[in-house]
């Protein structure tokens, strides 16, 4: 009877054992949403994030998006608020394959992050995101990005062409909203040729590659202010951003209102 009782419990756990190689080497791989709220390439093609104070002169933050870019072209934001060419931040691509992040302070010398170590790939759903300081030291300033047809996991980038913290007084940017898909402003070149799922703004902290890891598989932190957060798609409409999770801010279309919700297999569902 020992040997019995042994046996079925030294069993399992043998078997269960011979399986955790397998599950540790498993790829790092995060499925992206199935479901994106597409924007022409018009620069009244947008979603505002309103101007609440929680967005206005974010001096520490992160932003973060699920986008999948249609068309690749110089100077298409993926978030923009600006009231004027010298009050701005922006999280968008430039130069066509480049990733840059940017936050006006006086004298031309702004706070700017600029990579083109993971090109952009149209028609596949990419994660993205950026990190500042505005008091910290230049090699505070990141981006990340996942690319889930290329890249086993969320990696900061490999390299940067421009990466520093800039100087001078900041740009107030507070009259003027939030624009996801645009700056907000209307600019010729602010728009964005793309389709995007969610978004997350957070106003008080630099997070870490770990932590935006968590925020991207859905998981919850337990630092930081999440100052909005929204998807879009879902449920939506030309009128609807759609299937909305809890906000902190009004979030409303604006523009032409010609956006469209993606319901369709380029998210790779």
């Amino acid at each position: 009877m020992k040997k019995i009782i042994l046996f079925c419990i030294v069993l399992p756990c043998l078997l269960g054992y011979s399986f955790v190689p397998s599950l540790v080497s498993r790829p790092y791989i995060f499925t992206p949403p199935p479901f994106g709220l597409e924007f022409t390439d018009t620069t009244t093609d947008a979603i505002s994030a309103g101007s609440d104070a929680s967005l206005d002169n974010i001096a520490v933050g992160t932003v973060m998006l699920w986008v999948l870019i249609n068309t690749e072209s110089d100077g298409h934001n993926f978030i923009g608020k600006r009231t004027s060419a010298t009050a701005w931040l922006r999280f968008l691509m430039a130069g066509s394959s480049d990733l840059t992040f940017s936050i006006e302070r006086a004298l031309d010398d702004d706070l700017r992050v600029v990579t083109s170590s993971n090109p952009i790939s149209t028609g596949i759903p990419l994660f993205i995101a950026a990190t500042w300081d505005i008091n910290g030291a230049d090699a505070d300033q990141q981006i990340f990005f996942y690319n889930p047809a290329t890249v086993a996991g969320l990696a900061e980038a490999t390299s940067y062409t421009q990466q520093g913290v800039g100087s001078g007084t900041v740009g107030d940017e507070s009259g003027n909203a939030m624009g996801i898909g645009s700056t907000g402003e209307g600019n010729a070149g602010s728009s964005c040729a793309c389709e995007i799922s969610e978004v997350w703004i957070y106003n008080d902290i630099d997070l870490t590659l770990a932590q935006i890891q968590t925020v991207m598989w859905g998981g919850e932190l337990s630092v930081g202010t999440l100052a909005f957060h929204s998807r879009f798609g879902a449920n939506g409409s030309i009128t609807t951003p759609g299937d909305l999770s809890p906000l902190q801010q009004t979030t409303s279309s604006v523009g032409t209102l010609n956006l469209t919700p993606n319901m369709g297999d380029d998210w790779g569902q």
